[in-house]
């Protein structure tokens, strides 16, 4: 992630902290009542975008 050669890497390692990421995917999701308000609402409108782009696609393929 950071871009930089091995050896570079090498030798920054020990002071470049190796955090874990949790990778959510929201529409996966069926049930978003278990996260706090905010993310429920981001969680929702990521699910509902995702189903506005594959619409408007599936539209350009079969009317244009």
């Amino acid at each position: 992630m950071l871009g930089i050669e091995r050896a570079e890497y090498d030798i920054l390692k020990k002071y470049v902290p190796n955090y874990y990421i949790n990778l959510i995917e929201p529409e996966r999701i069926e049930d978003l009542s278990c996260f706090d308000m905010d993310l429920q609402i981001i969680f929702g409108m990521l699910k509902f975008l995702r189903k506005v782009s594959d619409s408007e696609q599936i539209i350009k393929e079969q009317f244009w």
